[in-house]
């Protein structure tokens, strides 16, 4: 089993070692995690991804809901298959059309491709069965809050701020039912297979969540035009109403509020090398500063955008 402390070397070792492959594997790293290390496994039957997690306690992340969430997104082909898991490993089939930029989420072709793999997903829940993580942002939000004053983070003075704010939303929210969600629909968790086909990857979030999360994730991330959030609604739910708009907005602020908070806690908690870190935040994000410091400014000012929106748009 792998262990944290292992150095690199030993992890490539091990993974090696694994009586799945057929022949002598191939390996090479994957560049663009931000909460975990991966491998390209390459052996005589194709290609492979072995990813390497531990459970991350600031985040709400244990690799049991992980790795069943991941194993769920497999039987309903919502990701690529997962071939084998223990703790800590997850293997799954590489996809080899590459990761979705975010211009690829704006072709309108591909966002109604998303949209089909998302109600899939959500109608999945039956495909969960061990114990998985419940995700609620606004729990998510004050926790994070918590964390930023007990380390003393760079947004201190704002904190208080963003705790009321979470309040204002979370009170926003009617009952629901909830659906087997993904809670972290980056554009670097998309990816096509060898069909052109699209995939989601990455479950350190998977559960019980509402739909609505989903949706706005995949929007607010790849900064999409207004155009398209009309569109992901009337596709998702057949019609855009004043109820179902309503609580997709509230979900945009609640997605970059995640992310921006997520960011300042990576800041202070981290203990993945800095230079990893850098290297896979210029791979993501180009044009933001390297570091975590980049993703927390960069969804600071989503978050900005979209809390002033909401509050314009439904009279806040």
């Amino acid at each position: 089993m792998i262990q944290k402390e292992w150095p690199d070397a030993q992890v490539r070792d091990y993974v090696a070692g694994l009586p799945i492959w057929r022949g002598k594997p191939q390996l090479e790293p994957i560049i663009g995690g931000l909460c975990n290390s991966s491998y390209k496994v390459t052996d005589g039957a194709g290609g492979y991804v072995a990813r390497i997690g531990f459970d991350i306690p600031v985040h709400g992340i244990h690799q049991s809901s992980v790795q069943a969430s991941a194993v769920a997104g497999s039987k309903l082909g919502v990701t690529p298959e997962v071939i084998h898991t223990e703790p800590a490993l997850i293997v799954a089939r590489f996809a080899p059309g590459g990761t979705i930029r975010p211009e690829n989420i704006h072709h309108q072709p591909t966002l109604v491709k998303i949209v089909a793999l998302i109600k899939r997903l959500h109608g999945g829940s039956a495909a969960l069965h061990p114990a998985v993580h419940y995700f609620w942002p606004f729990q998510v939000a004050r926790r994070y809050c918590e964390i930023g004053r007990q380390k003393k983070s760079r947004l201190l003075p704002k904190l208080a701020e963003l705790e009321r704010v979470a309040g204002v939303l979370e009170r926003d929210v009617p009952p629901y039912t909830p659906v087997f969600t993904h809670n972290d629909l980056v554009p670097q968790n998309l990816v096509f297979d060898d069909k052109g086909e699209v995939l989601f990857i990455d479950w350190d979030y998977g559960g019980f969540g509402n739909a609505n999360f989903d949706l706005a994730a995949i929007m607010i991330n790849s900064d999409a035009p207004e155009d398209l959030d009309l569109l992901i609604v009337e596709l998702y739910y057949g019609q855009r109403t004043k109820e179902n708009w309503r609580q997709y907005r509230l979900f945009k602020v609640a997605v970059s509020l995640r992310e921006y908070l997520w960011g300042m806690v990576q800041e202070v908690t981290s203990e993945l090398a800095p230079e990893l870190v850098a290297a896979g935040m210029s791979a993501l994000y180009s044009n933001q500063k390297a570091g975590y410091e980049g993703y927390t400014d960069m969804n600071e000012a989503r978050f900005n955008l979209m809390w002033d929106v909401y509050r314009r748009e439904f009279g806040l």
